[in-house]
Parts: structure tokens; sequence; C-alpha cells
């Protein structure tokens, strides 16, 4: 009976100490629902597919090495306008690194973050969580951004294309692959000796 009661009691310890040793916080992330904002894209003109907010556990990167998603969001107030968040994130294995949103539009992908954006920080459980905004604004402007474009995948970064024209506005587009580069060429060689025969 005493090993039982020794042994309940280390359990409730161990899950205690495990519960004070998560960060915890509330972000919010992708537009400001202000004026402004950062509006983002497809390659059809409409919104993006979706938009998650996350980290690098190595260095930032297109190819997505080392990526972590704290929470990814497919559903938007309007198009275009995309408005994000949520509360007690665990971000214990995130403390101290740049966030970044990454948002996607079928196979094409884009990463963004403002340079004035905070290190991702949290509050010891059960505390507070801390709240975490990574928003773009009426402020933001594509000299203050860092960007990354996946693999086929063009990112067009606006000044004044957000909301009522301010902020900014993300665009993914597909880049041709190199063989579509390499057929055109091919036409255009075609085009030329037609031209020449001709003359």
């Amino acid at each position: 009976m005493k090993n039982k009661i020794t042994l309940f009691l280390a359990t409730i310890s161990l899950g205690a100490s495990s519960l004070l040793g998560q960060s915890i916080a509330d972000i919010n992330f992708g537009s400001a629902p202000v004026p402004g904002g950062g509006l983002f894209f497809g390659a059809d003109g409409g919104s993006a597919d979706s938009i998650a907010i996350g980290y690098f556990s190595a260095a930032a990167n297109a190819e997505l090495t080392g990526w972590n998603a704290l929470q990814t969001d497919t559903s938007w107030n309007a198009p275009g306008f995309n408005i994000a968040g949520g509360t007690g994130f665990d971000v214990t294995s995130a403390l101290g690194a740049d966030a970044w949103i990454l948002f996607s539009d079928d196979s094409l992908t884009g990463l963004v973050r403002a340079n004035d954006w905070a290190s991702i920080t949290g509050v010891a459980a059960p505390g507070t969580p801390a709240a975490l905004v990574y928003q773009f604004d009426g402020s933001d402007v594509a000299a203050n951004i860092s960007s990354f474009a996946g693999a086929g995948t063009a990112l067009t970064i606006t000044d004044g294309g957000g909301f009522q024209s301010q902020g900014v506005s993300f665009q993914l587009s597909a880049v041709p692959e190199p063989s579509a580069y390499a057929a055109l060429a091919g036409i255009l060689a075609l085009g030329c000796v037609m031209l020449r025969r001709r003359a």
C-alpha cells in the first residue's frame, strides 16, 4: 500500500512539473483587422488556400527544412483579408525563434515575416499566456519584410496593396518549368529560321 501511495505521488509530481515546464501564448497572425493589413492571394487572384504561423528549428529556408507550424488556418473573414489566431499555444520549443507566416495556394507556397516582429515568447503554464501579435498592418512595406518563395513559386509583395490601399499584398504565382522555357526558345528559333527562308 505504501509503495502505491509513493508511486501515485511521484506521478502527480511528474505531471505537475511537466505542466509548469510548458510555455503558453495566445497568438494573432495574418492581417491586422484595420485598414492596411496584409492580403494573401493565390495564383487565381483569390484568397490563398491556407495561412499558418510557425517557426524554423534550423535556418529559415524556402524548402521548409525544420519548419514547425503552431497553427494552420483555412477560414477567412473576407476574400484575401486573412485574420487568424488562437489561444493556449504550446510555444515551449519555439522560445526565442522568429515567427514566420507560411501561406499556400495548391502547390504554391510563400513565407513572410515583418522584420520588426518580436521573437516568440511564452508564460509558464498555468499562468496567463503571453499575447503575441504577428500581423501586417497599414505601416508595413516590402522593404521591411523578409520573404521566401517555395519551389516553382514566385512571390510578389506590393506596397499599398492591402485593405483600402494601405499595407501590403502578397501574391503567389507559378514559375514556368525549365522545359517550358526550352520549348519557348525552340519555337522562337524555328520562327527565326522560317523568317530567314522567306527573305
